[in-house]
């Protein structure tokens, strides 16, 4: 599976070379056209039209006016092009793609380039990413947490201090269908709060961790109830959380603690970090350890033994990013941006691998996918290093991406700056 999404992006993010007329190499004298990949920005469906549009440059001495045209359109498939800027050396053209019927993932179609006498026909690669918007959800709003449940349907929360920040939504793929569950006002008097993370247990019930009233709240899907629990330290906000294997939460704090919670007793217990300055979110491991990072005096990964209820810190070089993952071996992950050096941890030894990563790798919170490669998000795209082949590939998103999610197949779903949620389905 890996190989085949690796393959498929391969051939979807290809983007042609310019070509200059009669074939021949272009120089910079030689006019050609230089073609940027198009992305679809939603599904086409029932006949409503959808728009796409791409910025064509057309190099090598254009200082007049270049057109564009399909060769032999697929039904359903208009094209038109709009000088963007002119100047002695370049000239670009606005491509709009119009599509009135369901169009397959990967569409290729031919556009003839006309201009000072010139005349090419280039392949043009479309990719369909169909999008879905949550029902009533405002422009304002930014979707910054989504989940994947077993089911296959999609959880998602908006970030924080956000209008809709007191609310998680469901859509299911199959049905292409919402459900908003508001998390206080059914609940208590709040009517407004920040969710800062959820998880969703194998029950089926979402946990998630609140400000505004400082709080842990358990969500049933079924009916929509909300029970609150708030620890006896309501000051200190609650960043991020997970679930060990014997049904307990573990809530990361702002002040460099941990909040056990028990679901059974409904008891709190908190432990504190020693000798840490700042500290981020954390992430769980398969041995039920909690991993985050330590920063900026000290810098180093902290593995908090949930069992034995004991931290051991592994130094490393430094880092001016708190991000880190831990793959499925339990191997973690972390990014050092002032030297653009990728490190994983291997915690039954103790060493390091480190490796340079690409110069065009911008450093970011990063997620790792089922099939050994490592995601960015980036702006305008989800950016993909594959170890293995020692390669980055380039994604191009509707909208800046937020977070995103693996379906088994390795489709790829993500939430946008516009609170939209998107897919690029492989098959």
């Amino acid at each position: 599976m890996k190989r085949l999404l690796l393959q498929r992006l391969t051939t979807a993010l290809t983007v042609p070379l310019a070509l200059a007329a009669c074939g021949s190499n272009p120089t910079a004298s030689t006019p050609g056209f230089t073609v940027n990949l198009v992305t679809l920005n939603a599904a086409a469906t029932q006949g409503v039209p959808v728009q796409s549009q791409a910025i064509i440059k057309a190099t090598g001495g254009f200082n007049g006016a270049v057109t564009a045209s399909l060769v032999d359109p697929p039904l359903g498939v208009t094209l038109t092009a709009d000088p963007v800027q002119v100047n002695s050396a370049d000239a670009y053209l606005r491509l709009t793609l119009n599509v009135t019927n369901d169009t397959p993932l990967f569409t290729k179609v031919k556009v003839r380039f006309s201009g000072q006498g010139v005349t090419q026909e280039r392949d043009v690669q479309f990719v369909s990413q169909p999008s879905f918007t949550p029902p009533g959800l405002q422009a304002a709003v930014r979707i910054e947490k989504l989940l994947r449940a077993p089911d296959g349907t999609l959880w998602l929360s908006a970030g924080q201090h956000q209008v809709e920040s007191n609310a998680i939504f469901r859509f299911d793929p199959a049905a292409r269908t919402w459900r908003t569950y508001r998390l206080l006002q059914q609940a208590s008097s709040f009517t407004d709060t920040d969710t800062y993370d959820f998880l969703i247990a194998p029950d089926g019930m979402i946990w998630a961790v609140v400000q505004d009233p400082v709080a842990l709240l358990r969500l049933n899907p079924t009916n929509g109830a909300v029970d609150i629990f708030t620890p006896e330290d309501n000051a200190n906000l609650l960043t991020s959380i997970s679930r060990a294997s014997n049904g307990h939460l573990w809530i990361k704090r702002q002040n460099n603690t941990f909040t056990e919670f028990d679901p059974a007793s409904l008891e709190f217990k908190e432990y504190t970090v020693p000798d840490a300055q700042l500290t981020s979110r954390s992430t769980m491991d398969a041995q039920d350890n909690l991993w985050f990072m330590q920063f900026p005096s000290n810098p180093a990964l902290v593995q908090f033994n949930t069992t034995t209820k004991t931290f051991k810190k592994f130094p490393i070089g430094g880092t001016d990013m708190p991000y880190s993952s831990v793959d499925a071996k339990d191997h973690v992950w972390y990014v050092d941006s002032r030297t653009n050096t990728l490190g994983v941890l291997d915690p039954s030894t103790g060493t390091i691998d480190q490796r340079l990563l690409p110069k065009s790798f911008k450093g970011g919170d990063f997620k790792l996918d089922p099939f050994g490669g490592m995601w960015t998000l980036q702006e305008g795209a989800l950016k993909l290093f594959d170890l293995e082949e020692d390669r980055l590939l380039s994604l191009p998103t509707v909208g800046n991406a937020l977070s995103l999610e693996f379906a088994p197949n390795g489709d790829i779903w993500y939430v946008n700056s516009d609170g939209r949620l998107v897919s690029f389905p492989l098959e």
